[in-house]
């Protein structure tokens, strides 16, 4: 089993990591992530090591790329899918532990356009959907607060349970959902609309 951790809120993570690992996760890690979990001594792999691609454009793009999103959107029914895995030498991907960039708490600590724009997360949201899309085979977690129900049932079955991956999947289509009016309500705002104000998400 295989696990993407890219989280902005760290946030129990460390102790979210260690139990992965001890059911026999592997981890990747998006770069700051996975200083976090080297310097409590977890080992993960770099996204950049999967895609054979460093982050670029200062972060803007790292996790972009087929390498990843082809492992977490594969349908394991699907023979041909998994078979076109092997063929580029990917590997599919279980659970996607993403929490994104703190966009709200940014526009509310009153920072300039520019800080506020590198504030939109995009490959967060979209590993997100993927990985809520593809529920069937994909766990999806986007707080910490998912992280004991994640690790009580890979503890208990070494499985996360179908009516649990169907409940964290619609619980991330929400947040992503509420993450994208928060940016619309930004933007209005942005453009002459001044009551508007991002909602908490």
């Amino acid at each position: 089993m295989r696990a993407l951790l890219g989280v902005a809120d760290r946030t129990g993570l460390v102790d979210f990591a260690r139990g992965l690992r001890e059911c026999g996760v592997d981890i990747i890690a998006t770069d700051g992530t996975r200083r976090a979990l080297a310097d409590a001594g977890i080992e993960a792999t770099a996204v950049s090591d999967v895609t054979g691609f460093p982050e670029m454009l200062d972060g803007r793009v790292k996790t972009l790329h087929p390498a990843i999103h082809a492992g977490i959107l594969a349908r394991r029914d699907l023979p041909e899918h998994m078979a076109k895995l092997d063929e580029h030498g990917f590997t599919a991907i279980d659970i996607v532990v993403i929490s994104l960039y703190p966009f709200v708490e940014t526009v509310a600590r009153g920072a300039d356009a520019a800080t506020t724009i590198e504030n939109i997360d995009i490959g967060g949201p979209t590993m997100i959907r993927a990985a809520a899309k593809n529920s069937a085979s994909v766990a999806v977690v986007v707080s910490p607060s998912q992280y004991d129900e994640v690790l009580a049932e890979l503890r208990e079955s070494g499985a996360i349970s179908q009516p649990t991956r169907d409940r964290l999947a619609a619980r991330a289509f929400a947040h992503t959902a509420a993450y994208d009016t928060a940016v619309a309500a930004y933007l209005n705002g942005e453009l002459g609309d001044r009551e508007t104000s991002p909602p908490e998400y």
